[in-house]
């Protein structure tokens, strides 16, 4: 599989070598605890060492792989026991950071989530991909919300214990019925954060992360029990990944919706002042 760049691709071979990549942790053919080789890679991909290099720079960034004292890549192993602290980090840090955000009112952030309400109002979403970005795009506010607080550290024990990969791999594997739930449920609470309920708010942003743990951690029980081998195998077929017992496991965000990356660009370009023209319980949960 070549993925080496040239003047007609749009999309840098780093990129490209970075989706692969990721895609085979997220469908179950890279297992946790498999060691990426690098020369498997570069033969695989038939790529250079400085895209590989980077690629797997972003995936160690996004939690994707870890790297020993002797700078081995390995895929990131998640257990029972990890997870829950994960979703229960997560849950308090963003139910705290809508706590405060009614308390500390930043304008540049009262626009981020006013364009996120509105636009979840008047778009509806309903393909799975399209709410996953919606749920994302909030996390990612309340995440940069967070940053601004006064606590210690604060980004990084979220970008340490709930990393952008663990949060699309599990929002993967709801069902698109209790997606939705969740999706309704934030939009809720960040309706109240804009109406100055910051009791309401936090509460609310705590209830709905916290639901996503039981189907996480039951994913990653299976994803464990799965048989796999010392070393990360590569081939071009998807026969390989395994079968998903959630028949809704749906491929992360929707046609022309942007990475999270650039969810803050893609807010801005969508920014208004104006309030939203409905109130936050209006949504059903």
């Amino acid at each position: 599989m070549n993925v080496t760049s040239d003047q007609s691709d749009a999309e840098p071979a780093t990129v490209r070598l970075y989706l692969e990549m990721r895609q085979r942790v997220i469908d179950g053919r890279l297992r946790g605890g498999q060691l990426i080789q690098t020369p498997s890679v570069l033969a695989f991909f038939e790529c250079g060492m400085s895209s590989a290099r980077d690629a797997m720079r972003r995936l160690r960034q996004e939690g994707y792989f870890l790297q020993d004292a002797r700078g081995r890549n390995f895929v990131r192993t998640w257990s029972s026991n990890e997870i829950a602290d994960a979703w229960s980090i997560g849950a308090t840090m963003w139910g705290y950071a809508a706590l405060r955000f009614t308390e500390r009112t930043d304008e540049r952030y009262k626009i981020h989530l006013n364009t996120l309400l509105t636009e979840a109002i008047n778009a509806r979403p309903t393909e799975p991909g399209e709410i996953q970005f919606t749920v994302s795009s909030i996390l990612a506010t309340l995440h940069m919300i967070a940053a601004r607080s006064k606590i210690s550290n604060v980004v990084t024990t979220l970008d340490l214990h709930v990393p952008l990969g663990l949060r699309r791999i599990c929002l993967q594997i709801l069902t698109t019925v209790d997606l939705q739930r969740l999706s309704n449920q934030l939009l809720n609470a960040i309706g109240y954060a804009l109406a100055g309920q910051g009791q309401l708010a936090g509460q609310g942003i705590e209830m709905a992360v916290r639901s996503i743990l039981p189907p996480a951690t039951a994913h990653f029980s299976w994803l464990s029990s799965l048989p796999t081998t010392s070393e990360a195998v590569f081939d071009d077929s998807y026969n390989d990944a395994p079968q998903s017992p959630w028949k809704d496991f749906q491929p992360y965000y929707g046609i022309g919706k942007p990475e999270i990356v650039d969810v803050e660009k893609w807010i801005l370009q969508r920014a208004r002042h104006a309030e939203p023209a409905i109130h936050a319980n209006a949504l059903s949960a």
